[in-house]
Parts: C-alpha cells; structure tokens; sequence
C-alpha cells in the first residue's frame, strides 16, 4: 500500500470521529479572545492586522499546541483506544505505513486549521468592521495563518509520537505541548524566540509584537529541521515493526 492509499483510508476515517471539533471549536474560541482583546482596549485602532497578530499569538500561545497535539495523539492512539488494532492486524499493511498516513493527516489537519481561522478571522475582522481589509492584506494573513499552523505541528509533533504509543497517554502530551506554547509568552522578547520550537512559526513570519532586531529566520529554520529530524528519530525507534505486524 502507499502513502497516497494509506493517507486517503486515514481521511474516511477521520470523518467519524467526533474529537475533530476539538480544532474547530479551539479555533473559533482563538478569534472571539483575539476579538474581545481588540474591542475591551480603547486605545487600540480598530484594524485587521490587529486582529490578525492577536489570533495568531493566541494561536502559538494558548490554543492551538493543545488541539493539534490532542488530534494528533488520538489519530495515532485511536487503534488502542477504540480497541480496532486486533481487526487491522489481519489486513497485510505495514505499521509504519499506516504510522506515515496519520502523520501526513496531522499535517493537513492543521493545514485546514490554518485556513479555517484565516476564514473566521477575515469573517470577524467584517463584523468589527475593522480597517485594512484588502485583498493584498487578506493574502498575507492567509500565508502566515497557514505557515504558523504547520510550524505548530512541526514543534509538537515527537511530543505526539512519544505520548502516543501506549493507550491513553496521548492526553499528556496535549497538556505539554499547551505548557509549551505558553512558555513563548516568556521569551517572546529575546533571541531564543529564535531557537525555540513552538515560536519558529513566529520568527518565520517576522511576526510584528516582536522586536524585529532579535528575529533570525535561518536559526529558526535549523531550529525546525532539527526537531523534524527529531521525530524521525523517534518514529524510527518507537514505529519501526515488522512488516507483517499491522
């Protein structure tokens, strides 16, 4: 079977689980904060790129570490947990293979969570009638929506792999990855907003709350291909299994 095969079965099933709203109602919860946060502030203009930067530190801060490290826990963990690994173990499909498939489907899961916060926060940035909405404006919130989001799932990802492979451990996980994002909060003015995981997202973006003198894309990029290299590590130590056994 290939990834293609694998990844396609991951996504009809990933039409039955009701966790899903998770993401969707951690999204909407991100931009009625960020809107709360803009409208309570008196001396703050109302403009969409406000908006747009508070959704995004709302994002990398508080909500979206959770919800992509509960989705992708329970993608990989929901064999044990629903007690389906005895029926899949009779169909010849390696467990790397299927191990690759929900990897790819955390990916685009947070893809789509991405796009889908792009598109409540341009609704909300409406409702507010904030200023600066333009389709220039509109396109660059759109990347930075959907590169912030992959870079989440980049940063929590061998948190996911580590807490997943034993039944119902992959909630810890979700509670440390929270515990991480919030510690952005706390370096968010230095260098090592650089070397951080959880930010790279935000270096990646020259995200405009922070100095712009400290942000240094290259070393936030060695900074994310170490942790990819990182959960291949872990994938191949903790994945690695017959061929036969899945």
């Amino acid at each position: 079977m290939t990834i293609l095969k694998a990844t396609a079965l991951e996504i009809k099933k990933l039409k039955r689980l009701k966790i899903n709203v998770v993401g969707l109602l951690c999204a909407i919860l991100s931009v009625v904060i960020s809107c709360f946060q803009m409208l309570v502030m008196s001396n703050v203009e109302r403009l969409f790129s406000v908006l747009e930067e508070a959704v995004i530190w709302n994002n990398v801060t508080l909500l979206m570490p959770f919800a992509i490290a509960l989705m992708g826990g329970y993608y990989i963990n929901r064999e044990s947990v629903e007690d389906t690994q005895k029926n899949i173990l009779m169909i010849p499909v390696e467990w790397r293979m299927i191990i690759k498939a929900k990897i790819v489907l955390l990916f685009l899961f947070g893809t789509l969570l991405g796009i889908t916060e792009w598109i409540l926060c341009t609704a909300a940035g409406a409702l507010c009638r904030c200023k600066g909405i333009n389709p220039e404006m509109l396109l660059y919130s759109f990347v930075c929506m959907v590169v912030v989001h992959i870079c989440i799932v980049i940063a929590v990802l061998p948190v996911v792999l580590i807490t997943s492979g034993r039944k119902g451990t992959y909630i810890w996980g979700a509670i440390l990855s929270t515990m991480l994002g919030i510690y952005v909060v706390f370096i968010s003015n230095g260098e090592l907003v650089n070397f951080y995981p959880l930010a790279a997202g935000l270096v990646m973006i020259h995200f405009r709350q922070i100095p712009e003198e400290v942000l240094n894309w290259k070393i936030a990029s060695v900074s994310l291909a170490l942790i990819c290299f990182a959960s291949y590590g872990i994938y191949r130590i903790l994945y690695k299994k017959e061929a036969a056994c899945y």
